[in-house]
């Protein structure tokens, strides 16, 4: 049987991440070891820091307000570039100018996929109780396959050119205008501005990392245009750097895109929380209240945000609806978070760690000894969580319900009386069982 008592997972002091676990584990030693009734008292008006809740909720909702910016000015300058590249080429009837104009088609494809994304997540929809946040991740994929195959049919028409010059002796013929290098100088200029806002927000967001991502591979794709199709032209000799300069940094493009997609992917299945995410968390749950410290803390992300387990570990003498209050106060504080997507917070009666939080946590402590609990134990951690959920519901399901849940009772009293009314519970029914058994088989029996 697994000792339930001990930590599952690697240790960190603070300010350090647990070695790719997401869990922190915090010291052991209770901060109540020599506490008091006293104590708890003294320590009971001081639930939570004053504001604390409103002003994490003001910072994400400007972050919400500055990725919805964000997409928007990128939309907007993608439709400019694409309307003036258009009309760049019907006066010039540059093929680069061209290629510029389909590069710009193709941005606005992928940010309206972001655009659609973003817009599918904002509406609420019974079906989807946990919220649609998973959408981002995904459509930073869907723009990454559509980046990918644009890349790709660049390489394939810049080594169509090396064949042709290269073994046929067919040399491309390069168009180079003024005004091509002013259009590509322009959208160089004006995704630069973009990509910095852009930039700034891809801690919070999926889909500005996208964005940041498809402006400043916009920049190098622009800037080395002008400079090897200048060489190009400049020099007849070197006609080949212009596709070899497009196959490199289309490459650079795939290859960008492609760590882009690996850390969606591992964002989605669940990947460990940044360091610094999970200080900030532990942090929040070590100040919260002077009479409930974390026992188990893990951070992992649930697409580009994370999601939060905290198991609190209070004085045996606050009362439930005390507990209940200090769990709704932190879980309140750390979904206001930019980074939080959700947070799982429970509290447990100083020394009943079992940890990763699961159902089982919200039991006190006496109901590890009721009939059936040993067993119940030997199953894996989540089957335990959820069977000894259910065995717990069976009891309290025959207790006197005022009673046990009664707010102004400790842990200690609600336990007793559940596991009197548990015990009294199973005795009857053991007696009927019996009695049962002693009958007889049923007429249902014989028929069978």
């Amino acid at each position: 049987m697994a000792d339930l008592a001990q930590p599952l997972l690697p240790t960190t002091g603070k300010g350090g991440s647990s070695g790719g676990s997401g869990a922190v584990k915090l010291p052991t030693e209770s901060p109540f070891a020599n506490g008091s009734q006293q104590d708890v008292e003294a320590a009971r008006p001081a639930t939570h820091k004053e504001g604390g809740a409103e002003d994490t909720t003001d910072a994400s909702t400007a972050i919400a307000r500055k990725v919805a910016l964000a997409i928007w000015l990128s939309l907007f300058a993608n439709v400019l570039l694409v309307v003036v590249k258009a009309a760049a080429y019907v006066i010039s009837g540059s093929m680069a100018v061209l290629a510029s104009a389909v590069d710009s088609v193709i941005d606005l494809l992928s940010q309206f996929v972001i655009w659609l994304a973003d817009w599918a997540m904002a509406r609420k929809d019974d079906r989807y109780p946990a919220g649609k946040a998973r959408l981002e991740p995904i459509s930073v994929l869907a723009c990454a396959f559509i980046m990918v195959i644009g890349s790709l049919l660049v390489i394939q028409e810049s080594a169509e050119q090396l064949w042709s010059g290269l073994v046929a002796g067919i040399l491309p013929e390069l168009e180079l205008r003024p005004l091509m290098f002013a259009v590509l100088g322009m959208a160089t200029l004006l995704k630069l501005p973009l990509w910095w806002y852009c930039s700034r927000l891809t801690r919070y967001s999926g889909a500005a990392e996208a964005l940041a991502e498809d402006h400043i591979n916009d920049v190098w794709a622009n800037a080395g245009a002008i400079v090897t199709a200048a060489v190009a032209s400049r020099m007849r000799q070197l006609w080949w750097t212009d596709p070899a300069g497009g196959i490199c940094i289309s490459a650079l493009i795939i290859y960008r895109w492609s760590v882009i997609t690996a850390s969606s992917v591992a964002k989605v299945v669940g990947l460990v929380a940044d360091a610094d995410v999970l200080d900030l968390v532990q942090e929040l749950a070590e100040e919260h209240h002077p009479q409930a410290k974390p026992g188990f803390l893990r951070a992992f992300h649930a697409g580009q945000r994370v999601a939060v387990d905290c198991e609190l570990e209070a004085h045996p003498e606050l009362t439930i609806l005390e507990a209940a209050t200090i769990s709704r106060d932190l879980k309140e504080k750390m979904e206001a978070l930019p980074e939080v997507e959700s947070a799982s917070v429970i509290v447990v009666p100083l020394g009943t760690h079992t940890g990763p939080c699961g159902p089982a946590l919200l039991l006190p402590p006496r109901f590890s000894k009721l009939p059936g609990a040993a067993d119940v134990a030997e199953d894996a951690l989540l089957a335990e969580s959820q069977a000894l959920s259910r065995l717990a519901s069976a009891y309290l399901a025959a207790a006197p319900t005022q009673s046990v849940f009664d707010g102004t009772q400790t842990w200690e009293a609600a336990a007793a009386e559940a596991c009197a009314a548990a015990e009294a519970a199973a005795a009857a029914g053991g007696a009927a069982a019996a009695e049962g058994g002693s009958s007889g088989p049923g007429p249902s029996s014989s028929q069978a």
